[in-house]
């Protein structure tokens, strides 16, 4: 009598930024400047996040932000 043993997989939980990949957020960075754009994260690069502008995409590091908001869409 063998018993089965089951292996999950346990899925790495999404950082912070993540949760807010392609989405339209408005930054506050430390400077007092707020940012209303899509953000863009990459999981090869951990201390920088990309913010689209017009189609080009600026480089923005996460030590700068001051906390961050999802815009909400209004029907």
């Amino acid at each position: 009598m063998q018993k089965e043993v089951k292996i999950e997989k346990k899925r790495k939980p999404k950082g912070y930024f993540e949760r807010f990949n392609h989405k339209e957020v408005v930054l506050t960075l430390i400077t007092g400047q707020k940012l209303m754009e899509k953000l863009h994260t990459s999981r090869y690069n951990k201390y920088d996040v990309l913010l689209e502008f017009n189609g080009r995409r600026i480089l923005i590091p996460k030590h700068s932000i001051l906390y961050m908001a999802e815009v909400e869409k209004g029907e």
